[in-house]
């Protein structure tokens, strides 16, 4: 897919997966943080650091969504900020 095509990623994708984990639509919430997750797990550092707070605090805020494979995601990407 397009998040493993590259290594160093696509910054641009990122606000724009962050603005779908605001939308009411729980298949699109789940799908972005999904996508979220792969690229944090598959692109370096550099372009991810720039985004780092935002994601941080757009996932604090998903953790109490509705969706519970939302939160799933939520959770597992917050273990993956961690670090970073």
């Amino acid at each position: 897919g397009i998040i493993s095509a590259t290594s160093t990623g696509f910054g641009r994708m990122i606000p724009r997966l962050l603005d779908g984990l605001k939308t009411r639509n729980k298949v699109l919430r789940t799908h972005c943080v999904s996508s979220l997750t792969m690229c944090f797990e598959h692109w370096s550092t550099p372009v991810l650091e720039r985004y780092a707070d935002d994601v941080a605090t757009t996932l604090r805020a998903s953790l109490a969504d509705a969706e519970g494979d939302v939160r799933m995601h939520c959770a597992m990407l917050l273990g993956i900020l961690a670090p970073v």
